[in-house]
């Protein structure tokens, strides 16, 4: 949680950024809205959006009503597989500073990036293939740079894993080591083709090749 210390005029020291968002009122009926900014900040290294502080000028009021209190999260979560592609990690929670209860709703950055928008909502802002970043002080849909920042750290971190299973490899033994294709539940050991239940595969822990973050096909090193 941020610290929403007020200065000596009272507003509210820290400023909006690119981990962090004020909203004066939670709105049940925003959600789409938020759904947005936290695609965003999962996009970029996290953040938070804080329910409780006014804009322009930040002065801290607290909640001024039980909406955020008595709303189910499982809204949030419906709108977030509804319109986006990815998972992204969030909680929400109330906090208490300097009297006043904020909410909180916090985004861990994505592990598998880009969370990409997978059905438009006008009223939202929201475009169906669109790449929603947080930048300092908004969420807008991401540029060149970042995109490619972020298109290159997945293919070096699939490097790294292909890196791992190599190495593990090489300590096991190529003779001893097979290859699942998680994708049809198949495995051939010399000439002869082996089939695995359908309930088993799901089962495994399956690592995914992803160049360019795209899923192309699935495999398990056993």
């Amino acid at each position: 949680m941020p610290d929403l210390s007020a200065n000596d005029r009272g507003y509210v020291r820290k400023r909006e950024s690119t981990q962090l968002e004020f909203k004066q009122s939670f709105q049940p009926g925003s959600i789409r809205s938020y759904a947005r900014t936290m695609a965003g900040m999962a996009n970029n290294h996290g953040g938070e959006i804080v329910f409780g502080v006014k804009d322009t000028p930040r002065i801290p009021i607290g909640l001024q009503n039980e909406k955020f209190e008595n709303f189910d999260p499982r809204k949030i979560n419906q709108v977030l597989l509804e319109h986006f592609s990815g998972d992204v990690d969030w909680e929400i929670k109330t906090h208490s500073q300097h009297g006043l209860i904020f909410g909180v709703i916090a985004v861990s950055e994505a592990s598998e990036k880009p969370v990409i928008c997978t059905r438009s909502h006008s009223e939202s802002k929201l475009r169906e293939g669109g790449i929603y970043f947080r930048y300092r002080g908004e969420t807008r849909e991401i540029r060149f740079s970042e995109l490619r920042d972020i298109l290159t750290a997945e293919r070096d971190k699939e490097k790294r894993l292909w890196m791992d299973h190599i190495q593990t490899i090489a300590q096991v033994g190529p003779q001893y080591v097979q290859i699942v294709d998680a994708l049809r539940g198949e495995m051939t050991v010399g000439d002869t083709q082996v089939i695995i239940d359908e309930a088993l595969v799901k089962k495994l822990n399956v690592y995914k090749w992803t160049p360019t973050n795209c899923l192309a096909r699935n495999y398990q090193r056993i």
